[in-house]
């Protein structure tokens, strides 16, 4: 990746260059590092669906695991960050009927929208997708038919309007963010697969303590002890992650 970026840069000098990767590498051991997408390029890239992630096989749609994956992931992002002005851009999140009633998704997207807006540090939202696709285009998977917030003849769809809304209302009032004085501790490295499935044994941790009403960060094991940064990041308390597996 950094020869790639290298490259880019001689290409177009200090343009917005991003690596811009599934979900995999922040659940499990899995192509690029997480050290090098939370460093490389100029923002830190997250892919955040809850069906592809496994949330949706450990937790209802509307549950807390659910409406706070994207703020996990982001603030897993942030763990491996070393400048502390880095902004993560959510480049894809959506969802799908199929998943989950559609009715549900305008308050769905609102609540994972706004948990993530907590952490501070968000670039943009790229909302997969804006258009629905024409049934008589073959070759998709079902759910890709349905995903736009514009449908076929054009017409803003629920969704639609609600991501309108929440656009207009952070452009207006910037979401300030929420102070986490306590961190979940975890390895550096060594995220492992779960079966065939990506690893939630930290994602899960994190979640029980939202369960519990607390609204932790993340930080390395490498920086526990680096009272400035703690500091910095105002940090007080810190929970030991359970060992992975």
């Amino acid at each position: 990746a950094n020869a790639m970026f290298s490259e880019l840069e001689q290409l177009a000098p200090e343009k917005f260059h991003v690596n811009g990767v599934d979900h995999l590498p922040w659940f499990a051991d899995s192509g690029f590092s997480r050290h090098n997408l939370a460093t490389a390029g100029s923002a830190t890239v997250i892919h955040c669906y809850a069906y592809f992630t496994g949330a949706l096989k450990r937790y209802r749609y509307n549950d807390p695991g659910n409406l706070h994956l994207l703020e996990y992931m982001v603030e897993l992002a942030k763990a491996y960050h070393q400048d502390d002005g880095r902004q993560v851009w959510i480049e894809e999140v959506g969802t799908s009927s199929e998943w989950m009633p559609e009715e549900y998704i305008p308050e769905y997207a609102t609540a994972l929208l706004r948990n993530a807006t907590s952490c501070g540090g968000i670039w943009g939202f790229t909302w997969w997708c804006s258009h629905d696709i024409d049934p008589s285009i073959k070759g998709f998977q079902s759910l890709e038919y349905t995903l736009g917030v514009f449908d076929l003849k054009n017409r803003v769809k629920p969704i639609g309007r609600t991501l309108a809304k929440l656009a207009e209302e952070m452009r207006r009032n910037p979401p300030e963010p929420l102070k986490r004085s306590v961190a979940l501790v975890i390895p550096d490295n060594k995220f492992p697969w779960q079966g065939h499935l990506p690893g939630w044994t930290i994602a899960k941790q994190f979640m029980d303590m939202i369960e519990k009403n607390r609204r932790p960060t993340i930080i390395l094991e490498s920086r526990a002890k680096d009272d400035r940064y703690l500091q910095a990041r105002g940090i007080e308390e810190l929970v030991q992650a359970k060992a992975m597996g």
